[in-house]
């Protein structure tokens, strides 16, 4: 049921998605962040160790090293009385990791290009700055949906890379989904009560298509 795209432009998509290198990045020196963050598509982005990168996870220690940098470097009165920020800002991990859930993890984010998923059945899977995995899709009728790329068992992504479908296999225990998201199959749950597969889905995302491009919000 899944048509894999392995076509030679997947390098190119791979770099332009939200995660994918120094272009999610406002600030930074260019070599430290690339190789800090990689790039989508390729299983875990992120090397930094034991680290989820949202608001609500961000360690009470990164929120004190940043909060006592920040007192330490002050304010200005204009644009024009301002400095740069010291140069350790761009090298420390704890400014990334505040960076990507503070500011990445609660705007929109560049998911793909519409052309990727122009047709009816079209998915993307790939990652946002701030390491969820999410999915693109545009059902049988034509409407754009997004999810995290995250079963509701066991939390195996259920979609990897690009490609055509008409539904999503968790490959953990087999647990499939519609393009619109819905649990259509739960397998080994014979006998559980109170349990409805119609009442269960992949969590979704806001999305929205802007010119070329398609933006997400986690």
């Amino acid at each position: 049921n899944v048509i894999r795209n392995n076509n030679s432009n997947s390098d190119e998509r791979e770099k332009s998605c939200c995660g994918g290198g120094t272009s999610c990045i406002t600030k930074g020196n260019n070599s430290v962040v690339t190789a800090n963050i990689g790039h989508v598509g390729t299983g875990a982005p992120w090397p930094l160790p034991d680290t989820r990168l949202s608001p609500k996870n961000l360690s009470s220690q990164d929120k004190d090293f940043v909060m006592k940098q920040v007192e330490t470097f002050g304010g200005y009165d204009s644009i024009s009385s301002a400095n740069m920020p010291p140069s350790s800002w761009y090298l420390n991990e704890s400014f990334m990791r505040a960076e990507l859930g503070g500011v990445f993890g609660r705007n929109w984010q560049y998911a793909c290009r519409s052309a990727e998923v122009s047709k009816n059945g079209e998915y993307v899977s790939t990652y946002c700055a701030n390491g969820e995995p999410i999915i693109v899709v545009r059902d049988e009728e034509g409407i754009l949906h997004g999810f995290h790329n995250v079963c509701r068992h066991h939390a195996a992504r259920v979609a990897e890379g690009s490609g055509k479908t008409n539904e999503f296999v968790c490959p953990y225990h087999g647990w499939k989904y519609n393009l619109k998201g819905r649990l259509t199959q739960a397998t080994r749950l014979k006998g559980i009560e109170n349990f409805t597969a119609s009442k269960i889905s992949l969590t979704p995302l806001t999305i929205e298509e802007f010119g070329p491009f398609i933006f997400v919000k986690t």
